[in-house]
């Protein structure tokens, strides 16, 4: 039994996993090591997980710097990369209404039928390859 299998059932490429991240990035101790009971098959799973999950991270924090409105009004509070990150991955579904203005004040991105939408600074849609955030 591989120490890194519980990860193949959490791994969804749509979405940054942010306990592999921190896993990956974090304190030493935590970080997935190669070890008894893995195999060839497992390193090379391990290098696509973090593929997948050090891709994701950086498309969303090239879209946070994208999205950032430069002189938004933050005196609701400021839009942080966690906000951020939720709010493009869970699209508002589990979001209070303020939150979601509070993001939307401050970021060029508003749910439109369910869906995150990345804007131009005048409002309109960005290229659709932007729209791949959500």
């Amino acid at each position: 039994m591989c120490v890194h299998d519980y990860i193949d059932d959490i791994v969804d490429p749509n979405k940054l996993h942010f306990g592999i991240l921190r896993d990956l990035t974090g304190r030493a101790e935590d970080f997935p090591l190669i070890g008894p009971g893995c195999t060839e098959n497992c390193k090379k799973r391990m290098i696509e997980i973090l593929q997948i999950t050090m891709g994701r991270f950086t498309e969303l924090v090239i879209g946070y710097f994208q999205d950032a409105k430069v002189g938004a009004d933050i005196s609701g509070g400021q839009c942080n990369f966690l906000e951020y990150m939720c709010y493009c991955q869970e699209q508002g579904k589990y979001e209070e209404e303020d939150f979601i203005e509070m993001v939307e004040k401050q970021m060029n991105v508003k749910i439109i039928d369910g869906k995150v939408i990345h804007l131009n600074p005048d409002g309109t849609p960005r290229d659709t390859r932007s729209q791949d955030l959500t």
